[in-house]
């Protein structure tokens, strides 16, 4: 170039240099600022949010309503294509994208901002049970695509029930946790470490029964470890997000709930190939349920604001009461005595 001084022999050398480490470096940078940003916004969203049971029992049903229906909206044009009905070309598409668009709104609603109003452990009973009465009144009463008997009636109901009574005995709110704070004692870091060593232990034999073909047995085993660790992190993870983390803490928790959604994620496609799902779903629901009271208990202190422990208790257990309910629905069905239900009521 003219006018220009010549390059001396180290400078390209240094122009290399820079070059390379610019390369490098700016990647590091720009992840750095992301979750800079990211702590920015959490910290701001922390301020506006206040604890509230109703909104966090709303977005709990919501996801689970919005879950049953992103199911419907494929399984209509499915039934209508089998009985010979021509459907525009445009409606498997459209299907398609709102299958997709309610599975993400309801992940979010109930995955995410649910945990942010109210204690983890009301999350998962009520979006269960949102997913158990929508599942009847979508597809059994309203679509008329599945059949459900006496027993499953009863099931579902009696869950709802207990649903609505853990509002009564469970947890409350709790204003001004640290998580730094929780996750000091001892037994709660405890119990968070077993939880990620299970997921991470449960989703390599996940995918090692994909080729070894595990017996069904085992492979029920390792789905509900993986299942239920992997639920529980993400819900526990995502109430974190608003309790004064460190930037250590938070950098390390948006990975878990990344990493524990693609798990369970995962364990659910596995699921649908390995596993009779009328036994496996209603496992599947009472362990999930049953960890996250535990994860309450021990991560969350919710014994310090539940007012009857021994009610949350029999609710949490309710998988042995399973048991009490089918009895029952057989009992009717046969015309036979039915005392026992009024005796689970009480």
């Amino acid at each position: 170039m003219r006018g220009s001084a010549p390059l001396s022999s180290s400078q390209p050398i240094r122009i290399f240099k820079h070059r390379c480490s610019f390369f490098l470096t700016s990647p590091l940078l720009s992840l750095s600022c992301s979750f800079q940003s990211y702590a920015r916004v959490v910290m701001a969203t922390q301020e506006l949010i206040t604890q509230s049971l109703p909104l966090c029992y709303a977005l709990s049903a919501i996801g689970g309503i919005l879950e049953v229906g992103s199911m419907a909206v494929l399984a209509v044009p499915d039934a209508r294509e089998k009985e010979g009905a021509e459907l525009p070309w445009w409606l498997p598409k459209v299907a398609l994208a709102s299958n997709v668009i309610m599975q993400v709104l309801g992940s979010i609603l109930s995955n995410l901002f649910a945990p942010w109003f109210g204690p983890v452990s009301v999350v998962a009973p009520i979006y269960f049970s949102a997913t158990l009465v929508s599942n009847l009144i979508i597809f059994g009463i309203i679509l008329g695509l599945e059949f459900f008997d006496r027993i499953m009636r009863v099931g579902t109901y009696v869950i709802a029930i207990g649903t609505i009574l853990l509002q009564v005995v469970g947890p409350g709110v709790q204003e001004d946790q640290d998580i730094k704070e929780l996750l000091i004692v001892p037994s709660a870091f405890a119990w968070f470490l077993l939880l990620l060593v299970g997921m991470t232990i449960s989703t390599i034999f996940v995918a090692r029964s994909v080729s070894e073909k595990y017996g069904e047995n085992k492979q029920t085993i390792i789905l509900l470890v993986a299942r239920s660790t992997a639920y529980t992190l993400n819900l526990t993870v995502s109430r974190a997000f608003l309790l004064n983390p460190t930037y250590f803490i938070l950098v390390t928790f948006v990975v878990i709930k990344v990493v524990s959604g693609m798990v369970y994620t995962y364990a659910i496609v596995v699921q649908s190939t390995t596993v009779t799902q009328s036994k496996f779903v209603p496992l599947n629901a009472t362990t999930i349920i049953l960890v996250n009271a535990i994860t309450g208990v021990i991560i969350w202190q919710d014994w310090r604001v539940v007012s009857i422990a021994y009610g949350r208790f029999l609710f949490h257990s309710h998988g042995k009461r399973l048991d009490n309910i089918f009895v029952f629905g057989k009992r009717f069905h046969r015309g036979q005595d039915t005392s026992v239900f009024s005796h689970y009521l009480h």
